[in-house]
């Protein structure tokens, strides 16, 4: 996460997912974005993101263009693909991998439960 960590700092970790889920979305149709102008925020949802997410997705791009010097729409697969795989990375960082003793945890806890008729 360290190359995004400046711009991810003052978010929560469901704005980094969601921001994330519309700037992959947003460099998969790049290429495309002169031939039509479709919302990257619109994808058939009925709930919209927040205002923090669209300002982290901009603010994610830009970062991105800085870096590569380039427009997202000008890049070619080595860099679309590098950028994807920051994005992989950063998400699969998110939430740590749950350990054996926790799975133990939440089951005991899960059968601790009792169903009352």
């Amino acid at each position: 996460m360290n190359i995004f960590s400046s711009v991810l700092v003052d978010y929560s970790t469901t704005e980094i997912r969601s921001a994330l889920y519309y700037l992959g979305r947003h460099l998969k149709q790049a290429s495309f974005a002169s031939d039509y102008a479709k919302d990257i925020f619109d994808d058939g949802s009925k709930i919209s993101p927040s205002e923090e997410v669209k300002t982290l997705t901009i603010k994610l791009l830009k970062f991105i263009e800085l870096h590569s010097k380039k427009l997202a729409s000008e890049f070619d697969d080595l860099e679309f693909n590098f950028w994807v795989t920051k994005i992989n990375e950063i998400d699969s960082s998110l939430d740590p991998d749950i350990t054996e003793e926790k799975k133990l945890n939440i089951l005991k806890k899960i059968s601790d439960f009792s169903v009352k008729n």
